[in-house]
Parts: structure tokens; sequence; C-alpha cells
């Protein structure tokens, strides 16, 4: 009886080699690690990446203890000056990476660039005594290499130019009492809230409309939120003539392109007059049984007889 589960009277020669030779690999395979691997590797010393990382660990630890010791019992300048090599620079422009060559207290780098970033500037290198945190022992050290190149004059010239600038927009910003009713898209761009787009928009409106008899009618006009009126409503008059519309003389045209009259109260002002004659007043629009109240305190300031 064969060990093999293999029948092999019943192959081909090729085939009888070609088991032989997977039968040599498969054992060459399981010697190797199960017999040769331990015998070779067995004196060698291996560790695993996490053992690295518990190395560099207990090292930063002992190293912080170590300068917490220096730092207490000795001079603070000696510790550094032995560890740094200091060079020139100026306290507006130096980078990151040159005030962490430093071996600066962290707090101090830290506050020194954002210092810088919320607009502080240094005019002279005894500015650096504004740093938070800054020490006297670590200012003494910095002052040796400080070269501060922003001028004295500069800060003068900053300062009128702000002036200059901040008394401009207060002028061009300034808001008197403005007349929706005539007043341009650039006298409307000084109210709050509303720029050259709205300002356009209410202009293309009100022409259209044919002005305007209250200010609550600002909020008809797309994009003007009731809070905008709120805001600018002690800035705001609304005075002058509106343009009115003939009711006897008008046609279909006249009314459909004002905003108030829609196409079935254009029909049926224009069907009343053709079955009842020209109107006496405009209140004998009431007697039309679409227009309602509301309807009618809307569109009777912009018509006339």
């Amino acid at each position: 009886m064969s060990i093999l589960p293999i029948n092999i009277k019943g192959l081909s020669r090729k085939q009888r080699i070609g088991a032989l030779v997977m039968i040599i690999l498969l054992a060459s395979f399981h010697l190797y690690n199960f017999i040769f691997y331990p015998i070779i590797f067995r004196f060698n010393d291996t560790f695993s990446i996490y053992d690295l990382y518990e190395n560099i660990d207990e090292l930063q630890l002992v190293t912080s203890d170590t300068i917490r010791v220096e730092e207490s019992e000795f001079n603070i300048r000696s510790v550094r000056n032995d560890s740094i090599k200091m060079k020139s620079f100026d306290p507006n422009r130096i980078d990151s990476i040159q005030l962490v060559s430093f071996n600066l207290p962290r707090k101090i780098t830290r506050n020194w660039l954002n210092y810088r970033n919320k607009g502080g500037r240094f005019y002279n290198c005894n500015d650096l005594k504004k740093i938070y945190g800054m020490d006297p022992l670590t200012l003494d050290s910095l002052l040796k290499y400080c070269q501060c190149r922003l001028k004295a004059k500069n800060v003068y010239s900053d300062k009128i130019q702000s002036g200059y600038r901040k008394t401009k927009y207060q002028e061009r910003n300034k808001i008197t009492k403005v007349n929706i009713n005539t007043a341009d898209s650039l006298s409307l761009t000084r109210l709050k809230g509303i720029g050259p787009v709205l300002a356009r928009r209410i202009v293309k409106y009100r022409t259209r409309l044919g002005g305007f008899h209250q200010l609550k009618q600002l909020v008809e006009v797309y994009g003007v939120e009731d809070s905008v009126l709120l805001i600018n409503k002690s800035f705001l008059t609304v005075d002058g003539p509106l343009d009115k519309i003939n009711i006897n003389k008008c046609d279909y045209r006249d009314l459909i392109r004002h905003f108030y009259f829609d196409k079935s109260i254009t029909n049926a002002i224009l069907k009343y007059r053709k079955q009842h004659g020209t109107f006496d007043s405009i209140q004998q629009l009431k007697n039309i049984r679409i227009i309602n109240d509301s309807i009618y305190l809307r569109i009777n300031s912009y018509l006339e007889n």
C-alpha cells in the first residue's frame, strides 16, 4: 500500500517527477522553519519598533528631569549658552525655526509669534520685554544679538496713514437723511446693510413702481430684510410726488407693467370701465368685486382720474 494519497502507478513519468519535486520543496520549507531557523538566530538580539519608542520615551524623561535640576541649581544662562550658539536677528522678521534654535522656553516662543500675528511690532530691542513670560536673564541674552530695523519714523507714518484712512472712511460712511424717493444708488450705499447691488435694485424697483409713499415699501425689494429697514429707519425719509396712472386713459399695458397690478386686477378694472364708463373717483374701484380693502389701499396712491 502506498504512503502517498496519490496512486503513483496511474501517473506518467513526468507527473511522478513533478510530485517528487513538490514533496522535496515542502519538506525543505518545514525543516528550515522548525529546525534550522531557531538554531541560526537564537543568539541574535532582536527588538521591535515598540521597544525603540519605549527607549525614546525613557531618554526624553531622563533628559527633561536633568534640565529641571540644572535650571533649579545652576545659572540658567550658563546652561543655555553651553548648548546653543545665538546669532544676530531682527525681532520683527525672525521665523519660528530660528526661535526654536535659540532654545527659548516654549511659552516665550509661542507668545512672541502670537504677538506679531496680532499686529504687534518691536520698534527697539527693549520692546522684547512686552512678550509675556520674558524673564530678565533671557532678555539680557537676546539683547546682545538683537538688531531692530523698524525705525520710529515708520511708526509715526503708519499712525498718520491709519488716521487718514479712518477719517476718510468715516466721512464716506457718514449717514445723513436719505430720501428714498430721490436718492441715487451711491447715496443708498451709505445705509447700513445696503451694498451697490442692492442699491441699484432699489432704484430700479422705485422707477417701475412710480415712487415710494411709505418706508415699509422698501422691504418689497428683493434682498431688503426687515432688519435693514429697522436699523436705518432714523436716517430715512420718504417725500416727493408719485408717478400716477390715469385710470380713465390707461390701457392694459400701462397697468400690467406696474408691480401692484396683476392680470386679474388689470382685466377687472378695464372691464368695469368699459361697462360703466369713466371713473368719477378712485373710490369707485371698491365696486369691483375682486378689489378688497387691502388691495385698494395698496393701489389707490398710484391712480388718478
